[in-house]
């Protein structure tokens, strides 16, 4: 695989990237996790890296917010609302610099934006379909175990009682700009941690306004798989690779003889025990 690169900009945001093709309309993946090297390089976030290595595909992801402070991966979200309540809205402010970066790459000739898929782990899918919603040319997101809300359902009547509420905290602030995209969400029949009847509500809200809009098919989808890992919100190996399809098509696969392997049981058993302890800062 081509090595990463760093892409310098004038909006202090670590873009980090690994180009498979200097061709600006080459296909792209714009994947937020954790911090940017972590997420393209470090298995096993960077599972859909991994299945795309070698083809036609360029990779991009951005060091999402408090993940480079040295705060355990685990404990960012807590960091996160403590944060969102004590001062600025540091997240909009984030993703207005994510919204100048996404076109200063494409001006750059790195990449196209129509040409360009969308996707996040956990609340780094929150983040992505946060981004689609600012630029209506993003049409691809595709989403693992993603966060869709930030703040519980007590905490979040405790602030509106407060006025101190923000309704883009939640994916369903997003859903008359998002109804018309292909979306494609992947989650656990029982992730306590990000909560799966959320994750529902939110595509089965695309899905009755893209009804009122006329749009027939709607092509939000949710794939709903056993829960693995703690709190269920774990994401095996063979999710990822089944994601990888609304980035390269299977006729694209077959035409270049690409054949994506599955892992075994033990492969993908060692896999969530990995992201497991990585993710709560027991990983030596």
């Amino acid at each position: 695989m081509h090595k990463l690169i760093t892409i310098p900009n004038p909006f202090d945001l670590d873009c980090r990237a690994i180009i498979q093709s200097k061709d600006s309309n080459t296909p792209s993946v714009i994947y937020f996790a954790l911090t940017a090297k972590e997420t393209l390089c470090l298995d096993p976030f960077n599972q859909m890296v991994q299945y795309l290595k070698g083809y036609p595909i360029n990779f991009f992801s951005i060091t999402l917010p408090y993940h480079d402070e040295g705060i355990p991966h685990a404990k960012t979200i807590d960091h996160w609302r403590s944060e969102l309540l004590s001062g600025p809205d540091f997240l909009l402010d984030f993703m207005k610099k994510l919204e100048a970066l996404s076109h200063f790459l494409e001006k750059e000739q790195l990449l196209s934006i129509k040409n360009s898929c969308l996707a996040g782990l956990s609340r780094g899918g929150y983040i992505a379909c946060f981004l689609a919603s600012m630029i209506k040319e993003f049409r691809f997101v595709l989403a693992f175990s993603p966060m869709s809300v930030i703040f519980s359902d007590d905490e979040k009547a405790e602030l509106i009682k407060k006025n101190l509420f923000n309704p883009h905290w939640e994916l369903k602030f997003f859903t008359q700009d998002l109804y018309d995209r292909d979306i494609k969400f992947f989650i656990g029949n029982r992730d306590v941690k990000v909560d799966s009847a959320k994750c529902f509500s939110f595509i089965h809200q695309l899905s009755e306004i893209a009804f009122q809009n006329r749009i027939r098919p709607c092509k939000a989808e949710l794939h709903i798989y056993p829960s693995v890992g703690l709190k269920g919100h774990g994401t095996p190996p063979e999710i990822f690779s089944k994601g990888v399809a609304i980035v390269y098509r299977q006729e694209d696969f077959d035409k270049k003889d690409i054949t994506l392997e599955e892992n075994s049981p033990e492969e993908i058993r060692d896999l969530l025990i990995e992201m497991d302890v990585r993710l709560n800062g027991k990983w030596i």
